[in-house]
């Protein structure tokens, strides 16, 4: 993940703990190695366990293999809860120097159907509303498919629910 800006930067883990939620044992060791990038070999205990057992029978990821996160998951994973609140935490803490100041960053929540896509909106949408009420960001919008929000560097960033589409031409022509 690129550095980011906000100089009050706290890793992905520590942030979904102050937006007051409590990862379980899995989700917390797969997160201390995919989103903050620990090695396993770094991590102790029981986490560590669950660490190998997720990523492999390995003390490093290489930096080649960080590049890329697939999942071969089952349902009631809290896959959908933890990408949502991934999304969040990269809309409100990755380097948008790349984009002009007038334009706007868009992070997009994709399925096959909008009905699916809108339950990842409502997760990262609870935790928008949550550090715009701690004056973290401004809540600047809410529609039925998305919400803007205002970060700390005042750059707008938008969180929108995309339907698959041939192609991928539904979410063509905006910087993600």
């Amino acid at each position: 993940m690129t550095a980011p800006q906000d100089p009050g930067f706290v890793s992905f883990t520590r942030f979904v703990t102050q937006l007051g939620h409590r990862l379980r044992p899995g989700q917390l060791a797969f997160s201390k190695v995919a989103y903050d990038g620990l090695e396993p070999r770094d991590i102790e205990g029981s986490e560590r366990d669950l660490a190998r057992r997720i990523f492999g029978d390995c003390e490093t990821i290489p930096d080649s293999a960080r590049a890329v996160l697939a999942k071969v998951k089952g349902r009631d994973g809290g896959g959908t809860f933890l990408a949502a609140l991934r999304l969040l935490y990269l809309g409100v803490t990755l380097r948008l120097e790349r984009l002009g100041q007038a334009e706007l960053a868009y992070c997009f929540f994709g399925a096959p159907k909008l009905r699916l896509a809108q339950i990842a909106k409502r997760f990262a949408l609870e935790g928008a509303r949550f550090l715009a009420g701690n004056g973290d960001i401004e809540l600047e919008a809410e529609t039925a498919d998305g919400f803007t929000i205002v970060r700390h560097d005042g750059r707008r960033v938008r969180f929108e629910c995309f339907a698959a589409s041939r192609g991928g031409d539904n979410t063509r022509g905006v910087p993600i």
